[in-house]
């Protein structure tokens, strides 16, 4: 058993305490709404434990930004800005949803230009982001040319990193159209419950992309990374190169954007992620494992020569005894958040 307590710190040289204040400060996402909803990221602890550790993380790189823009003149400078460490910490831009107009006389719509950045991030605090994250998707070809991430590549200028982000707690909130009386609502509403808790990112897995053995795609990612996939596979491509094949296809497409337009912003390393929580971590976790329980019992009963009995689907009987984890978070329990039951 660890021991909980570590009476000699103080007596270790100083270069020693430093180094282990900045290994014990974890990365973290800091999602950052388009509006002036509050947004606020667990601060690290050891900003807080003592003079020497806050000293320490502030000469690494720590400061306050994001503060919400003003609404009105008597307001102070600092309102409500976060911790932020350039180095370590990723910005989950939150875009207000599209807006369409017609395109007259061809039948067609086009985006309107939204400059929501530039009026919720100052000049300074753009220009330290180097690892970013945006709802959107990986599984179409025209992914690069996405005008919503153009946009934010152009406003941040040296973005190093871009986390695609597939899902939020295991439930894919793009695209879809909920009632205004749903408990999930638009994806700043969802995010906004978890105001305090801390998030994280976890890689999108071809065991959520591939679907399950029925190829029916789990609804933690757009379906046409199942359609997509299921093309490469029987199309002889190797399952486990899939991913990384996508993501150079965005990325060659972002290239062709910036020499298009002779922008002077850097192309990022593109992947796609989910966004969850500890207990969406374990969600995701235990799906990936049932998955491949479940194949591998499939592949076993056809080479046995037995009835091949399509298997349930895990969004059938998982997760039950965890469903009362956060009941307490949402206004009902089943009302979209676990589509499955």
């Amino acid at each position: 058993m660890a021991p909980k307590e570590f009476p000699i710190f103080p007596a270790l040289p100083p270069e020693i305490r430093r180094k282990i204040y900045l290994l014990a400060t974890a990365p973290r996402l800091l999602p950052i709404y388009s509006t002036t909803t509050r947004s606020r990221a667990p601060t690290p602890a050891l900003l807080h434990t003592c003079r020497e550790s806050r000293l320490t993380l502030i000469s690494s790189g720590y400061r306050l930004a994001f503060s919400r823009p003003k609404t009105s003149p008597e307001e102070q400078d600092e309102r409500e800005a976060q911790w932020f460490n350039p180095a370590l910490d990723t910005v989950f831009a939150i875009a207000p949803p599209p807006v369409f107009e017609y395109v007259h006389p061809t039948p067609s719509y086009r985006m309107v230009p939204n400059p929501w950045p530039e009026k919720r991030f100052t000049a300074q605090d753009a220009k330290s982001v180097r690892y970013l994250a945006t709802m959107g998707s990986c599984s179409y070809p025209e992914a690069g040319t996405s005008q919503r991430v153009l946009q934010m590549l152009r406003f941040f200028g040296g973005i190093e990193s871009l986390e695609v982000v597939e899902c939020v707690e295991f439930e894919q909130l793009e695209g879809f159209e909920f009632p205004e009386d749903g408990w999930m609502g638009s994806v700043e509403a969802f995010l906004a419950r978890f105001e305090g808790w801390p998030l994280q990112t976890v890689d999108v897995g071809r065991e959520e992309m591939a679907g399950w053995p029925d190829l029916l795609v789990s609804r933690a990612v757009d379906m046409r990374f199942g359609l997509r996939f299921r093309e490469w596979v029987e199309g002889g491509g190797d399952e486990g190169e899939y991913l990384g094949s996508l993501y150079r296809c965005f990325e060659d497409g972002l290239r062709r954007e910036r020499q298009k337009e002779k922008g002077q912003w850097k192309v990022p390393e593109v992947r796609s992620v989910h966004v969850v929580s500890e207990w969406g971590k374990r969600r995701i976790e235990r799906y990936r494992e049932r998955y491949w329980e479940v194949r591998h019992e499939r592949l076993r009963m056809d080479r046995t020569g037995r009835e091949k009995d399509r298997p349930a689907s895990p969004f059938s009987e998982m997760f039950e005894d965890e469903l009362e984890v956060l009941e307490s978070m949402y206004a009902r329990k089943g009302c979209g958040f676990c589509p499955w039951l």
